[in-house]
C-alpha cells in the first residue's frame, strides 16, 4: 500500500520533471524570439547540397553530411527552413530526457541527473545552436541519444537501436566516426574488465587502437569533404581561431605539402616542429578556455565562472573514480579526439567545435558538484 513518503517522493519527481520541461520550453521561446532562424556562412554549403539532392545530382553529394542534406531538402520541399529548426528543437528536447536517464542510470542520483540537464538548459551557448542551419544541433543531440542507449542497453532491440543511432551520427557530420570509436572504447574496457586484464595495459592497448582507427577514419572522411576544406590549408595556417586574424602564429618557411592527411601532418611536424607544437598548444588553450577576444566582458566572465569550476569538479570526479571505467573511457576518448581535431584544423569562432563535449563536461561536473554537498543537504533536495 502506498505510503505518504511515496506520495511525497512522486510529487517531488513530478514537479522536478515539469519544472525542467517548462524551463527548457521557455529557453527555446526566448532564444527564438531573439535570434530567429540563423542562416550563416557555413549554412550555404548545406543548402547547396540540399539543392543538389533535390535536383537529382547525387554524384556531387557528400556522404558525410547526407542525413542533414536529406532533412534540409525535405524541409525545403515543405516550403520553409522552419521545419528543420523545429526538428532540431524537438530532438534537442528528447536528448535532454536521454541525458537525464543516462545520468540517473550511471549515478543512481536524481540530483546529478537534474544538475546535468539544468546546466544544458540554462547555457545559451549550447541551446541557441538549435536555431542554426548547421549540423551541430542534431549531431550533439544524437550523440546524447547514443550515450543513453549505450549505458542502458540490455536487450537485443536496444543494441539494434544503438546501431541505427551510430549510423545516423556517422552520416550527420564527418567527425561522426569519433562517437563510434568512443563506443568501441566503452565496449573494449568492459571486455578487458570482465577478463581481468590490468587497467593500464587495457587502456594502453585501446588508446593505440583508437589512434590507428581515428587516423584511418579521418583519412576517409577528410577525402570526402576535401573540395570544401583544404587539410593542407589548416596545417600550414597559423590561425588559432578560424577567421580571427589578430591571433596567429607565423610559419618561418613555406612548405609544399602533398600526399594523404597523415603524410602532410608528419611532414609539417618534421619540418617545422616549433611552429606545429606552439600553434597546437595555443589552439588547445583557446579550445578548452572557450573565452574569445571579441566576446563581451560579461560573456567571458560567465564562461569562466560556470565552466572552469566544472572542469575542476569533473577532473576530480574522474580521478577519484566516481564513474565506471567504461564511462570514463567513453568521455575521455571523445575529449581527446575533438581536441586532436582542433589541433589540425583550428578553434571555431564561436565554440561550435566544443559543443559535442558540453553534455559530458556538465555531466562529470555535476558528479563532482554532488560530491561537495553534505549528505543532509542532498537528502533534503530529493
Amino acid at each position: 500500500m502506498p505510503t505518504s513518503n511515496n506520495y511525497s517522493h512522486n510529487s517531488k519527481v513530478y514537479w522536478l520533471y515539469s519544472g525542467l520541461a517548462a524551463l527548457w520550453f521557455l529557453v527555446q521561446c526566448l532564444l527564438y524570439s531573439k535570434h530567429g532562424i540563423k542562416v550563416v556562412f557555413d549554412s550555404k554549403r548545406y543548402l547547396a547540397q540540399a539543392d543538389l539532392l533535390a535536383a537529382g545530382e547525387y554524384s556531387a553529394l557528400k556522404i558525410s553530411y547526407i542525413v542533414y542534406t536529406a532533412l534540409l531538402a525535405f524541409s525545403n520541399l515543405l516550403g520553409s527552413l522552419a521545419w528543420i529548426i523545429l526538428l532540431q528543437i524537438v530532438v534537442s528536447g528528447i536528448a535532454m530526457v536521454a541525458m537525464y536517464k543516462a545520468a540517473l542510470k550511471i549515478t543512481n542520483s536524481q540530483l546529478t541527473a537534474s544538475l546535468t540537464v539544468l546546466l544544458l538548459i540554462i547555457w545559451p551557448d549550447y541551446q541557441f545552436w538549435n536555431l542554426y542551419i548547421h549540423t551541430e544541433s542534431l549531431f550533439v543531440s544524437v550523440t546524447c541519444l547514443v550515450f543513453w542507449r549505450l549505458v542502458t542497453a540490455d536487450q537485443a532491440r536496444h543494441y539494434l537501436q544503438l546501431f541505427l543511432l551510430l549510423v545516423l551520427v556517422l552520416l550527420l557530420r564527418p567527425n561522426g566516426f569519433m562517437v563510434i570509436l568512443a563506443v568501441l572504447v566503452y565496449w573494449g574496457l568492459g571486455y578487458c574488465n570482465r577478463k581481468g586484464y590490468p587497467v593500464r595495459k587495457a587502456v594502453g592497448l585501446l588508446l593505440t587502437l583508437t589512434i590507428v582507427g581515428m587516423l584511418a577514419a579521418a583519412h576517409l572522411f577528410l577525402k570526402d569533404i576535401s573540395s570544401d576544406h583544404s587539410f593542407t590549408k589548416f596545417l600550414v595556417s597559423g590561425e588559432i581561431i578560424q577567421g580571427y586574424e589578430p591571433l596567429r602564429i607565423n610559419i618561418e618557411k613555406q612548405i609544399e605539402l602533398q600526399g594523404t592527411p597523415l603524410k602532410q601532418t608528419i611532414a609539417i611536424v618534421l619540418n617545422e616542429p616549433a611552429f606545429f607544437f606552439k600553434k597546437s598548444l595555443m589552439r588547445l588553450l583557446y579550445y578548452w578556455a572557450q573565452i574569445r577576444p571579441y566576446y563581451s566582458l560579461w560573456h567571458n566572465i560567465t564562461i569562466v565562472i560556470l565552466m572552469y569550476p566544472l572542469y575542476l569538479l569533473g577532473v576530480k570526479a574522474l580521478a577519484t573514480k566516481k564513474t565506471d571505467i567504461r564511462i570514463t573511457g567513453f568521455i575521455v576518448c571523445l575529449m581527446l579526439q575533438f581536441s586532436a581535431m582542433v589541433v589540425v584544423s583550428a578553434v571555431d569562432w564561436d565554440n561550435r567545435f566544443f559543443l559535442p563535449l558540453l553534455p559530458f563536461v556538465f555531466f562529470i561536473g555535476a558528479i563532482g558538484l554532488r560530491g561537495l554537498l553534505p549528505q543532509t543537504v542532498i537528502q533534503k533536495m530529493l
